[in-house]
């Protein structure tokens, strides 16, 4: 009988390590699963970050209209037009001594009553706008005063509005403050 001699082939060998090509592969994947987490972080940090301007933004909007609220609805002489009357100033608020004083009022960065800046609010900017309102259509603004002024205070950052207050301040409520009915 014959007799063969085996010759070992490269079939039968376990192969050890990995591929170029698999390599490769895995590498690709978790470059795209890395760039994938960061993007969720980066939007989730956006997210926070604009949430807790807003609400900065309306605390600052909500302390202004309170500073303005907390004056008479009109000056002790008697009715003027809307804005600035004799010797009051945008510049020194403690001189504006009814509501419509702060027509046109901007500060920035936003202002203390007494002038000092608030802290943490460099680039950020205050408008306050006073109008006379149609007491029957409280979205109609009038040319002449009816009894009620709304009060709108925008707060904006690098430009943008971030937040706006409104109030509405009528002659009758006359300066007494919010009671509770109970």
């Amino acid at each position: 009988m014959f007799a063969f001699a085996s010759v070992p082939s490269s079939a039968g060998r376990r192969r050890r390590g990995i591929s170029m090509v698999e390599a490769t592969l895995a590498t690709l994947f978790v470059g795209v699963v890395l760039t994938a987490s960061l993007s969720a972080v980066s939007a989730s940090w956006m997210t926070q970050s604009r949430v807790a301007d807003q609400a900065r933004a309306q605390q600052i909007a909500d302390a202004m209209l309170t500073e303005i609220l907390d004056r008479p609805y009109e000056d002790t002489l008697g009715p003027t037009p809307i804005g600035l009357d004799g010797t009051e100033t945008l510049a020194a608020r403690a001189t504006l001594n009814d509501v419509d004083d702060y027509h046109s009022f901007d500060d920035s960065p936003p202002t203390e009553i007494d002038g000092t800046p608030i802290a943490g609010f460099t680039g950020w900017s205050r408008e306050v706008r006073v109008e006379y309102i149609e007491p029957n259509d409280l979205n109609q603004i009038s040319a002449t005063d009816k009894g009620i002024k709304k009060i709108t205070v925008t707060v904006r950052h690098l430009g943008g509005r971030v937040a706006e207050a409104h109030a509405l301040r009528t002659r009758a409520w006359g300066g007494l403050g919010f009671v509770e009915p109970w």
